[in-house]
C-alpha cells in the first residue's frame, strides 16, 4: 500500500476555511464523506496465539509505559498470549534499542518510538504498509493525513500511531477570569489579559503574576538538561524564523548548513532566558514530569507543553482551571535568505510537531511478528486508541498521547465517557485540531543522527537558561557541533536525506 497524497508532509495540509465555526462543524466540512470506522472486535480464537509471549519495550512512567497497561492486559485475556514490558527512561530508550538493532539480538517484538529517529531505525524495522492495507482494526482513513506523513520513511510505513505530537501553551483559566486580576493587568500593561497570542503578552502576563500573586507562579516550562528541554526551545525558535519555507528551522537545504544560531533563533533564546526571571523558583530543574503535576494544582498562570489532555487535574476535579492555547508567536520573523526581519500584521504562530508522536512499530528481528501486529493494531484500533488518549480507565498524571484520528476528534461523546467536561473536550480538542491541520505545521527533525543533533542544542539551551553562556555563543557552538555531526555522517548523504525528509527531492 502506498498512501495518494501528493506529498509527504510539504506543502502542508490547508483546511483553515473549516476552522471558523465550532470543532463539530469543522470536522463536518473536512470529513464529509468519510465513513466513520467500524471498531472490529478481536476473535481470540481465530487469533490462536495461546502460549506466544511477546516482548515490548516503552518509556518508563505516567505519560507512555502506565497508560497502555490496561489496553494490553485486555488484549491478553482475549488471546491468550503474554507481554512482557520493559519500562526504560526517556534519556536511555533511544540507545537502548538501538544497541539491540545493531546486534540483531530478538530482545524486543514492539517498540514504540519517535518518528524523529526514523532516520537511524528504518533499516531495523517491519515496513507495516501490507499489513494495514485493507485492515478495518487498523483504519489508516481514520488517521490524519499529517500523522500518517509523519510515520513513513522513504515513502514505507514503519510506525503505526498511538500519538501525533504538538506543543500547546496552557493558561490559569480561574485566574485569568478573576475581576480584580483583570483590572490589575489591565492598568499596567494597558490590554486585556487573554490567553497569550505573541510571546511579548506571554512574558508580561508571567511577569505580572510573578510580581502580583504570591500563589501563583508566572511560567512553568522544561528547562533541564536531558528532560526534552530542547523541544520546549524549537517550539520557542519556529516561529521567528519560519512561515511555511522547508527547511528554516534546523538546516540550509542547499548544504546542510546549521541555521540554529540564526539571529532569529538567537533572538527567541534571548526571550526564553528572560523567562527564567518570572517562572516558577526552581524553573531551571523543571523537566514535563515537574509541569504536569504541579500547574493542574493551580500554582502557575502560565504553561508550555505537549497538547495531552492529561494536563487537566487526572482526578478530573477543577476542569475549569486549564486554558488550552495554541502555542504563542512572534510579530517578526526572521529571512534567512534576505538576512532582514519584516514586521508581520499578526503574530506568526507556527504549530511545531515536537517529537512527532509516538507509535509502535516491529523489529525486523523479531520472531513473532504477526502477533506483534495483532498487538499493535488493537492498540492502535478507533475504539482504543480513543480510551488511551482521552485516560479512560487512567487517573495517573498525564498521558503522553495525543489525539491522531478523525474519530477521536469527532466524538466528543467518548470524552465526556471519560469523565471530561463536554465543555473542557470541545475546546481542547478544537486548539488540537487547529494546530493540526493549520495552514502550516512544521514538522520535527527526521535525518540520520537526529538524536545526536537535538542532545546537542538540549546541551546548549540549557547552557543558555542557566546563565553558563551567553544565548548567541551557546548557539554558536551547537552550530560547531551539528557540522562535526554531519561532517562525521557524511554531508552528501545526509544533505540527500534532510531533502527527503522536508519534501523537497
Amino acid at each position: 500500500m502506498k498512501n495518494q497524497r501528493a506529498s509527504r508532509i510539504w506543502p502542508v495540509l490547508k483546511y483553515g476555511a473549516a476552522l471558523c465555526g465550532l470543532i463539530v462543524l469543522a470536522l463536518a466540512l473536512i470529513g464529509a464523506g468519510r465513513a466513520e470506522p467500524e471498531p472490529e472486535v478481536v476473535d481470540p480464537e481465530e487469533l490462536e496465539l495461546e502460549g506466544v509471549q511477546l516482548r515490548l519495550g516503552v518509556e518508563t512512567g505516567h505519560a507512555l509505559g502506565d497508560p497502555i497497561k490496561p489496553y494490553v492486559e485486555e488484549w491478553e485475556e482475549m488471546t491468550g498470549a503474554s507481554v512482557e514490558i520493559t519500562e526504560i527512561p526517556f534519556a536511555e530508550i533511544y540507545p537502548r534499542f538501538m544497541t539491540s538493532f545493531h546486534a540483531g539480538t530478538d530482545d524486543f517484538d514492539v517498540v514504540i518510538i519517535l518518528p524523529t529517529w526514523l532516520g537511524d531505525m528504518s533499516q531495523f524495522l517491519v515496513p507495516l504498509d501490507d499489513l494495514i492495507e485493507g485492515d478495518d482494526m487498523a483504519a489508516w482513513d481514520d488517521v490524519l493525513p499529517i500523522c500518517q506523513d509523519i510515520v513513513t520513511w522513504q515513502d514505507e510505513t514503519l510506525i503505526m500511531p498511538l500519538d501525533c505530537d504538538l506543543f500547546m501553551s496552557f493558561y490559569n483559566r480561574t485566574a485569568f477570569l478573576d475581576d480584580d486580576h483583570r483590572a490589575a493587568f489591565q492598568d499596567i500593561y494597558g490590554y486585556e489579559l487573554a490567553p497569550p497570542e505573541t510571546w511579548d503578552q506571554y512574558y508580561d502576563i508571567a511577569e505580572y503574576f510573578t510580581e502580583e500573586d504570591p500563589d501563583l507562579y508566572g511560567a512553568m516550562e522544561s528547562m533541564s538538561r536531558g528532560t526534552q528541554t530542547f523541544w520546549t526551545g524549537l517550539s520557542r525558535m519556529v516561529g521567528y524564523v519560519s512561515q511555511g519555507e522547508p527547511g528554516a528551522l534546523f538546516f540550509d537545504p542547499e548544504d546542510m548548513t546549521p541555521l540554529i544560531n540564526s539571529p532569529g533563533h538567537v533572538r527567541a533564546l534571548e526571550e526564553w532566558v528572560r523567562v527564567v526571571d518570572v517562572g516558577a523558583p526552581d524553573i531551571l530543574e523543571f523537566d514535563v514530569g515537574d509541569i504536569r503535576e504541579q500547574f493542574p494544582l493551580n500554582t502557575g498562570a502560565l504553561a508550555l507543553d505537549w497538547a495531552s489532555i492529561g494536563f487537566i487535574p487526572t482526578d478530573r476535579e477543577n476542569q475549569e482551571l486549564i486554558g488550552f492555547n495554541p502555542i504563542p508567536g512572534p510579530t517578526e520573523v526572521y529571512d534567512h535568505d534576505t538576512g532582514q526581519w519584516i514586521e508581520l500584521d499578526e503574530p506568526n504562530r507556527v504549530p511545531y510537531m515536537a517529537a512527532l508522536g509516538w507509535g509502535a512499530a516491529i523489529p525486523v528481528t523479531s520472531n513473532e511478528q504477526e502477533a506483534a501486529w495483532q498487538l499493535i493494531r488493537y492498540l492502535s484500533s478507533p475504539e482504543i486508541s480513543l480510551k488511551l488518549v482521552s485516560m479512560r480507565d487512567n487517573y495517573d498524571p498525564a498521558t503522553g498521547y495525543q489525539p491522531f484520528r478523525y474519530s477521536h476528534f469527532e466524538n466528543v461523546d467518548g470524552w465526556v465517557e471519560s469523565e471530561w467536561d463536554r465543555d473542557r473536550a470541545e475546546e481542547y480538542l478544537e486548539a488540537t485540531f487547529e494546530s493540526l491541520t493549520a495552514d502550516f505545521v512544521k514538522p520535527d527533525l527526521r535525518i540520520p543522527g537526529a538524536f545526536e543533533y537535538l542532545d546537542e542544542l538540549d546541551a546548549g539551551l540549557t547552557a543558555a537558561l542557566a546563565g553558563e553562556m551567553e544565548p548567541q555563543e551557546a548557539l554558536d557552538e551547537v552550530a560547531e557541533r551539528w557540522d562535526a555531526i554531519t561532517n562525521r555522517k557524511g554531508r552528501d548523504v545526509q544533505l540527500q536525506m534532510y531533502r527527503e525528509s522536508i519534501g523537497l527531492d
